[in-house]
C-alpha cells in the first residue's frame, strides 16, 4: 500500500532533524511516531548505539500558506548546503 504522504524537504543532524511532509489523511502523531520508530531501529540495526535515540516532547507545526510552505523548503536546503549536502527537495 502506498503512502498518502512524502517528504518535501529533509535536514538531518547528530542533535536534531527537520522534516517537511506532506499533507496527509493520517493522524500526524501516529506518523511521527512510526517514524521515530522506524528510525530508532535502523539506528540499532546500523550501529553501536542500542540506547535511546529521541528526547521526550517533540515540535510540530502545520502550514497552509504556500510563500510559508516555499520558506520553509528554502530553509531545509540552507541548511543542507551549509553542510555541504546535496538537496533535492
Amino acid at each position: 500500500m502506498e503512502s498518502d504522504w512524502s517528504f518535501a524537504a529533509i535536514a538531518i543532524e547528530a542533535t536534531h532533524a527537520h522534516l517537511l511532509m506532506t499533507r496527509t489523511s493520517r493522524e500526524v502523531d501516529n506518523v511521527v511516531k512510526w517514524l521515530k520508530d522506524q528510525a530508532t531501529k535502523a539506528i540499532h540495526r546500523q550501529t553501536p548505539h542500542q540506547g535511546p535515540v529521541w528526547c521526550k516532547g517533540r515540535w510540530r507545526s502545520f502550514i497552509f500558506d504556500e510563500q510559508v510552505w516555499r520558506n520553509t523548503q528554502r530553509y531545509i536546503k540552507r541548511h543542507n548546503e551549509r553542510r555541504s549536502i546535496a538537496s533535492n527537495a
